[in-house]
């Protein structure tokens, strides 16, 4: 293939992003590529005053990471295999919206755009799964509008039967849980199976096995794989985020590990939305703005009380619900 001539504007797709540096996949090959400057100073993710899940244009002292694997970008040659992006393309409604920042931050990190998938990596032991984070990934997820799935790794290790009843919560809500073990190859195929054909983003704490699962669904990627520490938390190895092909229509989105979780952009009135048992209750109380908090003849804490929603489950609305009520200033996030 005749390399394309210096100044030509192409169409990409970003692979990789670590510290300011971006691969940008396109027709003509692969480039490695900065930002433009003029574009760093004009590019900001929504701050927790806006409800706009776009970028904003703002001052460059607030800017950062713009850009987020699964963009789409047009660059502008500068040489044989590099280049500078000139403009971002993308498409709010498919943005993995995570937001991962220091508490103090009022900067944004968005994770992934252009995904049609979320999959949300737990490990059966080493570490033990976080519900409530889990909780958070899901509501997250849930107000983005991407189907989501569990899979459960380490099924070689030993799980205790609270994890299991645990999980059984998730699939009576309607949630899909594949078990796996990256060790063994057991549920590889079906793993393989769910993700074809779609743009999916492994997402989950470190140390579950993100980057072990993709690295059996692709011996190319040797993604880096770290151990679990003696406190059973996982140590960070995946830094940058990145997307293995699979094939032409199947690629993996790897994220670094995350213990913190916001979403800027949720209000408390969008919550009950985002639970599927609350959902499903949603103009059986006797109030139409019911909070499903202490109001009297509340539909989801009647059911919570008979034990058709688990408690543990309401505990998280409940949680969230405080949390999104108090965030006005302050990132909604898990410590």
């Amino acid at each position: 293939m005749t390399a394309p001539p210096r100044n030509r504007i192409l169409n990409g797709t970003v692979l990789r992003v670590s510290r300011g540096e971006y691969v940008v996949e396109t027709d003509h090959g692969t480039f490695r590529c900065k930002l433009r400057g003029k574009l760093r100073k004009e590019l900001i993710y929504s701050t927790s005053k806006s409800r706009a899940r776009r970028v904003q244009r703002v001052q460059a002292t607030q800017t950062r990471a713009p850009v987020s694997v699964g963009d789409h970008v047009h660059i502008r040659l500068l040489g044989s295999d590099t280049a500078v992006i000139e403009e971002i393309l993308r498409d709010d409604d498919q943005t993995w919206g995570i937001i991962r920042q220091a508490p103090e931050s009022k900067r944004a990190h968005v994770l992934a755009a252009n995904v049609d998938q979320i999959v949300i990596v737990l490990a059966a032991a080493q570490p033990e799964p976080d519900f409530t984070l889990l909780d958070r990934y899901l509501v997250i997820a849930e107000y983005h509008d991407l189907p989501t799935f569990l899979v459960l790794n380490k099924i070689d290790l030993s799980m205790t039967p609270q994890i299991e009843e645990e999980l059984s919560i998730y699939a009576r809500v309607g949630y899909k849980i594949l078990h796996t073990s990256a060790e063994t190859g057991s549920g590889m195929s079906q793993l393989r199976e769910c993700l074809q054909g779609n743009r999916s983003v492994f997402s989950g704490v470190s140390g579950v096995g993100k980057s072990s699962l993709i690295n059996r669904l692709a011996a190319s990627a040797a993604l880096p794989i770290g151990a679990v520490g003696a406190k059973g938390e996982g140590r960070h190895i995946t830094t940058r985020s990145e997307t293995i092909v699979l094939d032409d229509e199947t690629h993996v989105m790897d994220t670094p590990g995350l213990r913190k979780l916001s979403s800027w952009s949720i209000e408390p009135e969008d919550l009950p939305h985002l639970f599927p048992e609350v959902r499903a209750l949603m103009g059986q109380c006797r109030f139409r703005d019911c909070a499903h908090i202490d109001e009297p003849a509340c539909a989801v804490r009647s059911a919570q009380e008979a034990a058709r929603m688990a408690e543990r489950r309401y505990k998280s609305y409940v949680l969230f619900h405080h949390e999104l009520t108090a965030q006005n200033l302050t990132p909604w996030e898990q410590a």
